[in-house]
């Protein structure tokens, strides 16, 4: 079963910058996946970049949930363990409810970039999280969902399902007539093995 397109996988969220000195400053990223897998390797690839062109001038070091904990890491940026965060809004929409609207938009970041939308979105991460919103990525993502055994016929497909969810899925799986799990990624194949979740959404 297929859910609609969604805007995003992931957005880069980074702390307001400190003064600009002449010394080459060293900033602390962390990806909400590890960087060996899809989203976390094409953060690692736009990482290896900046530190390509930006050498003398600034670097990043990034890790993955094995350092920082994925439902841990938006907060981790505004605490100031690390000073950036690659990971979706969903995981921080207790503190910013308006960054699910991404999920639900058609419009490339290219697109959102001209029209102003990214802009009106780095200003309520700004006012609501002390963060600057740099860019987005993996727009026109199609999420899927993977189980374990058959789903039903019928208004209510999932019904008797325990599915990992994060909240960008959690209603949709609900009205499907799911029971939801919230996991970290890194724990679904386990949670898949011991049978404590049927199934799982995720980007395909």
């Amino acid at each position: 079963m297929r859910a609609r397109l969604a805007l995003l996988a992931a957005a880069l969220v980074a702390i307001a910058p400190a003064t600009v000195s002449a010394q080459e400053v060293t900033l602390r990223a962390a990806s909400f996946l590890p960087l060996s897998v899809n989203y976390g390797a094409m953060f690692k690839r736009w990482v290896d970049e900046v530190n390509k062109r930006g050498k003398g001038t600034v670097q990043i070091t990034v890790v993955g949930p094995e350092a920082v904990p994925t439902f841990e890491q938006w907060n981790a940026v505004k605490s100031g363990v690390v000073d950036m965060h690659a990971g979706p809004p969903a995981y921080y929409v207790g503190t910013m409810v308006e960054g699910e609207a991404v999920i639900l938009s058609d419009i490339s970041v290219a697109e959102q970039r001209k029209n102003g939308a990214l802009a009106y979105l780095n200003k309520l991460h700004n006012e609501k999280m002390n963060v600057w919103l740099l860019t987005a990525y993996a727009d026109g993502v199609g999420f899927h969902v993977y189980t374990s055994k058959p789903h039903k016929v019928g208004d209510k497909p999932f019904d008797g399902f325990r599915l990992r969810s994060s909240p960008n899925f959690k209603r949709f799986f609900e009205d499907l007539g799911a029971q939801t799990v919230t996991l970290p990624p890194g724990e679904v194949f386990t949670a898949m093995e011991r049978n404590v979740v049927d199934g799982y959404g995720w980007p395909r």
